[in-house]
Order: structure tokens, then sequence, then C-alpha cells
């Protein structure tokens, strides 16, 4: 190097140094004037200096003074940095200037006027690496001095830069602190010493918070809690209340009066800073994953991650919350599941060959994630253990001991198939560990009930807008209203900033997608999906929550933005079906009932609805959809036929009145699909072979019309009398217990009845279908008297004598609809008494057969209005006739006389018409045990199991209850 240039690069000090010279015969001047420089007063910019020293040595090219004078300036930089003392003497900067100066830089947001030149940063922090100072502990191969500049005390850049991080919120600035964040992730040196710190995943353990400790104590954790979500804090008391989000007190104060597209702008303008802020989260995870050993480190810590908020799966989460090991919260936690996803989109298409690396025996390994608890889609831990190949000894040994000692505890263990045998592989790529702990993510946040939390705020906003009209504007009322009000608003703003998230909804919908047809695609199913084969030991070992996923995803759309549904393109709302379809009708492949029922739901949320209930394109692709699908056409009504009556039992606490739900949406399905030809000649085909399986099914709707009658009108009648009780003069004074009672028979009582109600409606508009198309099992000995009895009782209850009782105030409220209840019923008796089976069946019940209400339904009739002429011609005409039967039938009992104890059904006390004997002995009408059979097949006497093939034809005994008959002149 020329003199001259030396000199350009370090000033005119270095004109005296003889570049010609080798280095080393210069070195030590070199040293000297590079001090002489950082110590005179006159070089006030220390890292100034040095960094044009590097910029310039760069630009003379490869010589050694060059080389040298790079390697220099940097190493003089760590000095600058951890001993700035050295260089400024009484005026030296506080210990932290130096890794607040390293922040400020690495930010490039105009904290700092300095940059770091090129390749400087690499070199500096590897020379820290190997560097040892005074009042340091020497170079370890760990870098003492590296630590301490970047993460070994609280003002290292590390914790700097979360103290900085935590104190702000989505609309604030941040790209300074996103643009360190990925400068850090880009330097393997000091990711390393990261990795080495409690400040990349917390030593907590999970009771002691490592969940919140996640969020505000680790470098990516407190990146990732920058959301809208609103919080909760544990109050002292210990319970959870809302605490007031930055974000919407900055952004969504006052948005009550706004109209809706000032309301649209302000929660888009923060989604736009949402979407940044994630973007920027995936690009620094993204290049984590480009390096092997970053990668692991990376996967364990969203692993750890999510095991910290394992709590969030717990039923019961969101009401017990309080007493349970805090959690991460749901706005980090989908941020982290958003950021997933799109690293999963370069292999969402399931179509790809990408998808084929998905490997599912990442699920029943050890590998990452411990999911021994999870529950199986159809098998045990022990069929799990029993299956994997000798490699894996350990989870083998392990669940021997647990299946040992339930046999000792007198348990039952599932006899596992030998044949049975999965391979677990010995790694794992890329792919797999994304979707996997993808999927992961969305089981521990699950967004459904992330949504429903919103929804509930929605109704309490809702509630509080309709109470501000029955307060004066000005009183202090109102303004206590208005302030809940913009309270509420702010919270259901920030849920709508994410929830909304059309962006987001699709990724999830890409995501559903694969996972559906990756299922179908482990369970080796054909190309026309059903039937499936039989399950293979990897497809049995699947946890729940992979089929789980699927549900929430769709769910959470459906109830958020049905708009999106309707505009999915017709090949992946196909896939859905396909998915659905599959595994709704298999209790071999899913065993869980009511996961069966969760896919069933699925599928009535696309059943294309108006804009009233959130559809914009009157349904969209939905609109054609179930009359387009091959597969559902041929198997949907079978299926939920079938799991009408699966789901009466399945050994749950809860089963009686989760029943309920599950059949709310499988009527909602029927109803609908029945109204298209071809679904009505699936139904008629079932049955045609599978009667016995339909007359179950009735049978279950007629006990459950029951009960939903006597739940539902019985609160009514509470209602009316707590309604009469608020009005009554002196109600104020009355105890405060008694008042309670009564605004408790109102608002619990209340949802008790309108649900009841509802599920009444839903059965009876069936039973009005089903009596329209398919009329014959309705006529049959095992249902035509329960149908008769039921609809008896109803019309019994809706007008007859005591009906005044359920004159409730703001019947509608209740869903209440006595015309449309009395119009339902009444047409489902006049389509039933057009078959002679029908008539004897309503006069034979003795409890609710009254000729005088038939009489009043008929004048109720006219007056509604509800049919034409020759409809309520026709009602009034078989009234006529049932009271001229039952006239008839009283004529002949009188003939009877005494009938002999042999001829009479001992449970109904009637003449039997076909008698049979039953295993124990005992001898009963075919009727009236084939009744008994639909709901409970014992023996009603000995208490063991009982079938119809089971019974003992009685020809003999007919023939003599028909002889004594006709001996009287009677025939039955």
């Amino acid at each position: 190097m020329a003199s001259a240039k030396l000199a350009q690069i370090l000033g005119k000090d270095a004109a005296s140094i003889d570049a010609t010279q080798p280095l080393s015969v210069g070195r030590a001047n070199v040293d000297a004037v590079l001090m002489a420089k950082l110590v005179a007063p006159a070089t006030t910019d220390k890292l100034g200096f040095l960094f044009q020293v590097h910029t310039k040595a760069a630009q003379a090219g490869g010589d050694e003074y060059a080389d040298y004078l790079k390697k220099q300036s940097v190493v003089f930089a760590t000095l600058v940095l951890l001993q700035p003392g050295q260089f400024s003497g009484a005026a030296a900067p506080s210990a932290g200037w130096g890794p607040q100066t390293v922040l400020d830089i690495l930010k490039g947001d105009g904290t700092s006027r300095l940059s770091f030149p090129s390749g400087f940063l690499p070199a500096l922090l590897q020379t820290l690496r190997r560097m040892s100072l005074p009042g340091y502990v020497g170079a370890d191969g760990n870098g003492t001095c590296l630590l301490s500049l970047l993460v070994a005390h609280q003002e290292s850049v590390v914790p700097l830069l979360i103290k900085e991080v935590t104190k702000l919120n989505l609309v604030e600035p941040f790209h300074g602190q996103f643009a360190a964040l990925q400068e850090l992730g880009n330097n393997k040196v000091a990711m390393e010493a990261l990795f080495a710190s409690p400040l990349w995943e917390t030593p907590l353990a999970v009771e002691k918070g490592a969940g919140p400790a996640t969020e505000m104590q680790t470098l990516l954790g407190v990146f990732l809690r920058l959301s809208t979500i609103p919080e909760t804090t544990r109050s002292m008391q210990g319970e959870m209340v809302p605490v007031r989000h930055p974000v919407g007190e900055a952004c969504f104060a006052g948005m009550h009066g706004r109209n809706r597209q000032e309301v649209d702008i302000a929660v888009d303008s923060v989604r736009v800073q949402l979407h940044a802020s994630q973007e920027n989260i995936t690009a620094f995870v993204r290049s984590m994953l480009k390096d092997p050993t970053q990668q692991d480190k990376m996967f364990n810590w969203i692993a750890s991650t999510l095991k910290y908020s394992e709590a969030r799966k717990m039923e019961g989460f969101v009401n017990y919350r309080h007493r349970m090991a805090p959690t991460s919260s749901e706005g980090f936690l989908f941020n982290l599941f958003t950021v997933m996803l799109r690293l999963c989109k370069p292999f969402f298409d399931p179509d790809d060959k990408k998808a084929l690396k998905i490997d599912a025996s990442w699920l029943v390994s050890d590998h990452r994630v411990d999911l021994r608890k999870e529950t199986r889609l159809n098998c045990s831990e022990e069929e799990v253990a029993s299956w994997m190949d000798v490699r894996n000894q350990a989870r083998i040994q392990q669940a021997q001991q647990t299946a040992a000692a339930a046999r000792a505890a007198g348990g039952v263990v599932e006899v596992v198939d030998p044949n049975d045998k999965i391979v677990i592989s010995e790694s794992f790529g890329t792919i797999s560990e994304l979707f996997f702990l993808t999927l992961r993510a969305q089981q521990v946040l699950s967004p459904s009930k992330v949504a429903r939390e919103m929804h509930k705020i929605s109704e309490k906003l809702h509630e509080s807008y309709r109470s501000l009209e029955t307060f004066e504007q000005g009183s202090q009322e109102r303004e206590e209203a208005e302030m809940q009000v913009a309270a509420l608003l702010e919270r259901r703003l920030g849920y709508d900033v994410v929830l909304s998230d059309t962006v987001m909804l699709e990724d999830m919908l890409a995501l559903a997608r694969l996972t559906a047809r990756w299922l179908l695609h482990v369970a080796e199913a054909p190309s026309s999906i059903l039937p499936l084969p039989t399950p293979n030991a990897l497809f049995k070992s699947i946890p729940e929550f992979c089929v789980e996923g699927v549900v929430d995803t769709l769910t959470l759309v459906a109830e958020t933005a049905p708009q999106v549904l309707e505009t999915l393109p017709v090949p992946m709302l196909h896939d859905f079906l396909n998915f659905v379809m599959a595994f709704s009708s298999s209790g071999e492949h899913v065993k869980n009932p009511y996961l069966r029922g969760k896919l069933l739901k699925v599928a009535s949320f696309m059943i294309p609805r108006d804009r009233s209930q959130g559809f914009e394109f009157g349904g969209g692709n939905l609109a054609s959809l179930f009359q387009e699908h091959a597969i559902t056409l041929q198997h949907l009504v079978p299926t939920l036929i079938q799991f009408y009556i699966d789901v009466e039992v399945t050994g749950a606490n809860s089963q009686f009145y989760e029943k309920f739900t599950y059949r709310h949406h499988m009527s909602t399905l029927l109803l609908y699909v029945c109204q298209y030809p071809a679904y009505r000649a699936s139904l008629e085909q079932f049955i045609e072979t599978s009667k016995d399986t339909f007359i179950r099914f009735v049978n279950m709707m007629l006990n459950d019309s029951h009960f939903c009658i006597d739940e539902s009108l019985m609160k009514l009648a509470a209602i009316k009398k707590a309604q009469q009780d608020l009005a009554a003069p002196g109600y104020a004074a009355r105890p405060e217990e008694e008042r309670a009672e009564v605004e408790s028979t109102l608002n619990e009582g209340g949802g008790q009845a309108r649900w009841g109600m509802q599920q009444l409606r839903e059965i009876l508009e069936m039973m009005q279908m089903f009596t329209a198309h398919v009329p014959a099992p309705f006529r049959g000995p095992e249902l035509v008297e329960r149908v008769a009895q039921m609809l008896n009782y109803l019309l019994d209850k809706i007008a007859g004598p005591k009906c005044i009782e359920l004159k409730v105030l703001n019947p509608e409220k209740f869903s209440f609809k006595p015309k449309e209840l009395l119009s339902l019923t009444s047409d489902i008796f006049l389509t039933l008494s057009t078959y002679p089976e029908f008539a004897p069946a309503v006069i034979n019940d003795g409890r609710s057969f009254k000729p005088e209400v038939l009489q009043k339904v008929v004048k109720l009739q006219r007056a509604h209005a509800s049919h034409d002429d020759a409809w309520l011609d026709k009602l009034e005409r078989f009234t006529k006739t049932l009271e001229g039967l039952k006239a008839d039938e009283m004529e002949i009992e009188d003939a009877l006389g005494e009938v002999p104890d042999e001829f009479e059904d001992p449970l109904m006390g009637t003449i039997m018409k076909d008698p049979v004997r039953l295993p124990s002995g005992n001898i009963l009408d075919r009727a009236t045990i084939a009744r008994i059979l639909l709901s409970d097949e014992t023996d009603p006497y000995s208490r063991d199991r009982l079938t119809t093939d089971m019974l003992e034809e009685m020809p003999e005994l007919k023939a003599r209850i028909a002889e004594w008959l006709l001996s009287r002149s009677i025939t039955k």
C-alpha cells in the first residue's frame, strides 16, 4: 500500500509510516496512530472514526495493511464498546453506553446516525467471542465478552431490546426494533449466545409462569405479544377481570356513534400494522430455519412455548383459568399460530409433491412433543406402543407398565392386533415439523373458542345498546351506559382486527384443506372416498386434534366470516365434504361420537343462507354444493340417521344435554337436504334396507319431543308467574332472595324455554317432512301409537284447558310461537289421518285424547286462517270421525265385559293382537315389546339383553283371543 493511501485512511499522522515495508515492520506504528486518534479529544465519535477506517480499508483492496486496518478497526471497536473509559477519560459514557449504541445502530431507524459497514458486525461478534479483557473471565469458547455485550446483564443489547419492545404496541413505530431482531437473527454467533441464555427460552416451570415469562422476558416472545386481542388480569380476589388494551384506547376510543365505514377504516389501519409485525416475525423465523442447528433450536422453542400454555386445552379453561397455571395471552398465541401458517404456505397445495413429505409417524414419536396423553382416533396408548418398532423400547416399556397397572386396578385393556406395526422415522423434515407444530399451535389456541369470547362481548354490547334507549339524555345512568358501550366496543373491535382477518382465515382454510386431504391419504381412502378400508395402525394412532383442527377452522370461519365460506373454490368445498363424509360415517376410524358429531356440525355450516345470517352472495358456491356432491347424495342421510341414534349413549357425564346440541345440527341438515328429490330418494332407499334403524331414529325423536314439551312448557308457566310477580305492586320491597329467584326464572328459565321450543319445532318440522314423504314407518305398530300420543299430548298442552298458563309476555323472546306449533302439529295429524291405522291409535290414547281439544284446534286454525278452507274442512271431518270412533270404542268395551287376564297385555292393560313370549317367560303384545326395545334392548322383567328375533310367537294364544272376540261379534 502506498503511504499516501494509508494517510488517506488514518489521516496525516500516518504519513510517517512507510507502507512499502512489510506489515511486520509497520504494525506497531499503525496501532499507535489508531490509539492516538481514538484518545484525541478531537475524535469525539470513536466508533464513527473506526467505521470510516474499516470502510476505506475495504475500498483500498486486498493489501495486507488494508486487511490489518479492517481487523484492527474491529478490535478497537470492541474496546470502545466494552471499555469506553480507556478512550474518553473523565468524559467516559455510562457502562450501558456500548450495548445501547450497538442496539441503536442495529435498529437503523435514525436513533443513531451510524451504520455498521459491510461485514463489520459479524467480525465484531467473532472478535468478542475470542476476546479476553480485564474484568471479564477470559475467553472460554463461549465468549464472555460477547455475552457481556449481548445478553449477560440488563444493560446488554438483547435485554435492552426486550425492554423497548415491552413498552411498544402495534400503533407505535416498531420497525427499528424489528430491524435489530432481524440483524441478530442473521448472525449465527449472536444467536448461539442468545440460545445459551434465558433470554431465548425461560427457565421457569409451567406452574411458575413460564407462559407469561416467555411473552414478556424472551426475545422472540416480546415481539409475538404485539396484538389487539383484549386481555385480562387476575384481581385481588383471584378472578380474571378485563384490562383496557392500549391499542383499543388509542384507536377505538370514541367509535361509539361512528358510522360503519369509519369503524372499518380504523380496524383495517390497525390490521395493516398487525400484518407488518407478523411478516417481520415470519422473516426472522424463516431465516432461523435455514440453518440446521438454529432450526432445531427454533422448533424446540415453539414446542416448549406451546407446552407452557397446554392448560388452555382443558375443558372449562375459560371459566376456571383463574385457578390454573397462567398461560401466554391469546394475542401472543394467535401471532405464533399466524406465523406458523405463513411458514406452511409453500406446501399448502395438497396436490403438490411437497405435501407427500408429511410424515405421520411424527405423531407417535417423542421427537419434539410428548403426545402420550392425547386421545387417539381409535386406539389406546398401549396399542400405539405395541405397534411401534423395536427402536422405541423406552416408549413400549412405559406403555406396558401403564397397561399392567390398569390390569392390577381391575381396568380393561384392549387386545391389540399383532399384525399391526408402525415404523417411526429416524428423522423428520422441515415440512413435517412445521405442519404438526402448526396443528399443535391451533389446538392450544383453539381460535373458535376465542371467537366465542368475542361473541359474548357482542351480545353484551347489543344488550347495552338496547339499554341506552331506556335512559334519558344527560342522566347519570345514560352516561354510565354509554361508558359501558364504549368499553365493550373497544374490546369487540380489538377482537375484530384478528378474528376477521381474511388473510389469516384463508391461510387457516388452506391448512384445513391440506389436513383433510392428508388424513384421507393416511386412511388410504379410495378415489370414491367411501367405503373406507379397515383403518391401519398409523391412522388409528393419529391424535384427535388433527381432525379437530379442520373442525375448528370451519367453525371459526362460519361463525365470524361466513362470506369467506361461500366464496371458497368448489374443489376446496368438495374436499371438505369428502373429509366430513369419510370420517363422520365411520366409527372404526373416529371412535369418539362427539368428534363425528362435530364433523356433521361442520357440514351444517355449508348450508347456504341469506344476508341476515352473514352471507353476502346468497350462498355463493354453497348454493348447489349438496346437490352436486355425489358422496353426500349417497351417504349423508344414512349417516345423519345413524349418528342421531349413536349419540344417545356415549358414556360422557353430559351426554343427555350434549346430544341435543348435535341433534340440532343433524335436524338442520336433514331438513335442508330432503327438500331435494335425490335426497328423498336416498331416504326411501335407506328405509327400505334399514327400516328398523329408521324406526329407532323416529322413536328417539319422539322421546326428545316429550322431554322438550315438558321442559319448555313447564318453564313457560314459571316465567308467566315470574312476570306477574315482577309487575305486582310492591315488588321492589320484596326480600332480595325472592327478587333474585324471580330474575333467575326469567333469565335462566327463559333460556331453557327458548332452547326447548327451538328443539321441539325442529322435531315437528322433521316429522312433518317424514310423514309427507315416507309415511309407511309411522303407520307400523312400533310407532303409530307413540306418534298419536305425542301429537295428542302437545295439542292438549297448547290448546287444552290449561293453555292459559303459557300466555307469557313477549312470547317470541322465548321462541314460543303457539300458532306455528299448532299448525305443524295439525299438519302432521292430517297427513296421517288418511291411513287406517292412525285414527284408532289416536282414540286409544287414554291420557291425552280429548275431542273437545281437537274441536278447539279446528276453531283456532280457522281463526288464524293458517290453511285454505279445503284443508280446514278435512281437519274438521277427521275430528268428527275420531269422535265417532271413540263412541264406538266405548260401546265395544261395554260389549266385551270381563276380559280374561291371559288375553290382556300385562303392561298396557289392552287385549293383545299378537302375543309373544319373552326369554324370561313373560308374555306381551308384540307391539308393546317392540316399542320398549326401540329405547332399551333388554327384557323389562329380567333386564337380560333382548332383541326382536329372540321373541317366541304364540299362535295358539293368538287364535284363542281371536275366537273369544268373534264370540262377542267383535273383530279387532
